[in-house]
């Protein structure tokens, strides 16, 4: 055991050492927030305010700025436990492209320790700055409204940063290991970062594009996990305005805004609960996780 955790600190120490790597870890969480309050929220709401104004719903522009506001918060979340796990297994290049996994192999660490190790610091990485995150995003959302997230929910979204996390490090631990060099990784990087804001819907909420899109797009755990980060930070929000307004339209009005949000989801016709959602990324983790340690393993026989 201390060799395992002393291997994953090591891993998470070249990981922190690097500041660049820690900026281009989070880049494009701050990207998207970037996009979204200079130039996207008005997009986003000022048409949902002027049709809840001329149907005389009851909603307030501040409701429905922060409904938006907690959207894509939660795509940012969702996005930094994606591209942190990916830019801390970049250990497993470097050690590659630099012989060093020779001298970690000629160490006493065992196999499974040193899979362990490398998957183990992605994950606690991406939890960590992820929940960093979370907190900011808490103290925001705390002085806006008491009625935008509650302290259940917070919990709720706490652990799920934690699945998010380990369901990601899963999967990128086999993409990372097809990758050879660091000039490979940085292009690779460069066109997963531009992709995953589209795939997660991120930029714009997966319920724009074409449904054939939409569920090529669910079938992608982050997808998904996106989807459910949404329900957990508008749920408070959302059940308060469904019981404060008394307009019959408004539910429907509320429905409608849940699925532009893609806070409501379809997969080929059928309504995913949240239920559905973790069990897929449950079991594609654990099947993400063997694949990942029956490649590894062929790697470092010793």
């Amino acid at each position: 055991m201390k060799r395992l955790l002393a291997f994953t600190q090591r891993n998470l120490m070249v990981y922190l050492k690097n500041k660049s790597s820690i900026f281009f870890s989070v880049l494009t969480s701050v990207i998207v927030l970037g996009l979204y309050l200079l130039f996207l929220r008005d997009n986003y709401t000022q048409p949902l305010i002027e049709v809840a104004d001329q149907m005389s719903l009851g909603l307030s522009a501040k409701d429905i700025s922060l409904l938006s506001d907690e959207v894509i918060i939660a795509a940012t979340i969702s996005l930094s436990t994606i591209t942190i796990p990916v830019t801390v297994l970049q250990n497993v290049i470097n050690d590659k492209e630099k012989r060093i996994d020779y001298d970690i192999l000629s160490s006493p660490l065992k196999r499974w320790e040193i899979i362990l190790g490398y998957f183990l610091s992605a994950v606690i990485a991406s939890f960590a700055l992820s929940s960093l995150l979370t907190t900011i995003a808490w103290i925001y959302l705390y002085f806006q409204a008491d009625t935008a997230v509650n302290t259940r929910n917070m919990l709720q979204i706490y652990s799920l940063n934690l699945l998010s996390s380990l369901s990601s490090s899963a999967l990128y631990m086999i993409v990372v290991s097809f990758i050879q060099r660091q000039a490979s990784f940085s292009s690779f990087y460069g066109l997963f970062s531009a992709m995953i804001g589209f795939i997660v819907g991120a930029y714009v909420p997966i319920s724009q594009f074409p449904e054939m899109v939409q569920n090529i797009f669910l079938f992608v755990p982050q997808t998904l996990l996106t989807c459910l980060y949404r329900r957990l930070y508008t749920e408070n929000l959302l059940d308060h305005l469904y019981q404060t307004t008394n307009h019959p339209a408004a539910a429907g009005f509320l429905n409608e805004m849940k699925r532009i949000f893609s806070i409501d989801v379809t997969f080929f016709g059928h309504d995913l609960t949240n239920e559905m959602i973790l069990v897929y990324v449950l079991v594609l983790m654990l099947l993400s996780l063997s694949i990942a340690i029956f490649i590894y393993a062929k790697r470092y026989k010793k």
